[in-house]
């Protein structure tokens, strides 16, 4: 519909009343960065996931760095927070093992994130930073309920680094 013939018929007849047709909008912005949080993250060793740990059942949610080495992808979504269909789950292995190891704890990762992506590319030369320690994790880590496993822990990964 032409604008000249559609705005007479909604714009007010009282003065100051109504629509502007040719006036200014007024704009709202975001500060800058103001979505961004900085969090600190603890470091802990690997062995605080370790079954029978004190600590791992009071750490819901907690956000944690930590080294560790790379493992491959597995089928296994343990944390509700965590849901199939927008995680990606990798095993990331105490420092100094290899697969097949129970040593290992579940990491998960939201699709397209950044964290992924860096974990992907990485895992390409796993074997490389394996033999030198691992990378660096950051996430929340939470209790998986599982006594059954040797390291019941499971991880929403924020950030991975060599």
């Amino acid at each position: 519909y032409p604008l000249d013939k559609v705005i007479p018929n909604l714009v007010s007849k009282i003065p100051g009343r109504g629509p502007k047709v040719d006036g200014t909008f007024q704009e709202y912005k975001s500060a800058a960065g103001a979505d961004e949080v900085e969090i600190e993250y603890c470091q802990v060793d690997f062995e605080i996931f370790k079954k029978g740990s004190s600590d791992l059942k009071e750490m819901k949610d907690k956000p944690v760095k930590f080294k560790a080495n790379l493992g491959s992808k597995t089928m296994s979504w343990l944390l509700e927070q965590a849901p199939r269909e927008n995680y990606t789950c990798y095993m990331i292995l105490a420092p100094g093992k290899s697969e097949p190891t129970r040593d290992s704890i579940y990491a998960y990762f939201s699709n397209g994130s950044e964290a992924l992506k860096a974990y992907e590319r990485l895992f390409k030369k796993a074997k490389d930073y394996n033999s030198k320690g691992g990378v660096v994790f950051k996430g929340r880590v939470s209790y998986l309920g599982k006594d059954s496993y040797s390291y019941p822990a499971g991880i929403i990964i924020d950030h991975v680094e060599r």
